[in-house]
């Protein structure tokens, strides 16, 4: 997939998931259960308004933060990069442009992970709020954290054994 349709994927995930857990955020009860134990019953709770913005500024916020680490700062401070073996991978304008290309997608494919799995967390605070006494569905939010967590070491290793061997 080239960088122009990663760069629309990403911002479409990322406005999409944000527009979907400001929007589902005015169908929560005030207060909003906020917190489960382990048998997914609530043991907090927050005002609508306070989730409505926290969740949002989440999804919004974290991939957008993820992007501008991994992929614009480099190219503005090449020195302060921390990938291994940088200075081989920096060492000429080419090899740096094209490791500043493949931080950027892969920032942009891992960049999609976050606002999907809180629009998930979301979905999962709809349905338990929607319970009289509210309850979480443990089986999703295990399932959704396990697939996030999943997300974010491939995300590690895939970075770390790339850039561990030569071009």
């Amino acid at each position: 997939m080239n960088i122009a349709a990663l760069r629309g994927l990403f911002a479409a995930t990322v406005i999409g998931a944000t527009a979907y857990v400001f929007v589902t955020s005015g169908q929560l009860p005030d207060p909003v259960a906020s917190k489960f134990a382990t048998g997914g019953h609530a043991i907090a709770h927050m005002s609508r308004a306070a989730h409505q913005w926290l969740m949002t500024a989440l999804t919004l916020a974290i991939p957008l933060i993820l992007y501008a680490a991994q992929a614009l700062l480099p190219r503005r401070f090449a020195r302060l990069t921390s990938i291994p073996r940088r200075d081989y991978w920096l060492a000429t304008p080419e090899r740096a442009e094209n490791t500043f290309n493949w931080l950027e997608r892969h920032a942009l494919i891992w960049g999609i992970a976050p606002p999907l799995f809180f629009a998930g967390m979301q979905w999962m605070i709809v349905g338990a709020n929607a319970r009289v006494p509210a309850q979480l569905d443990n089986f999703w939010f295990l399932l959704a954290t396990g697939a996030f967590v999943i997300c974010v070491i491939s995300a590690a290793v895939t970075l770390s054994l790339h850039f561990r061997r030569p071009a």
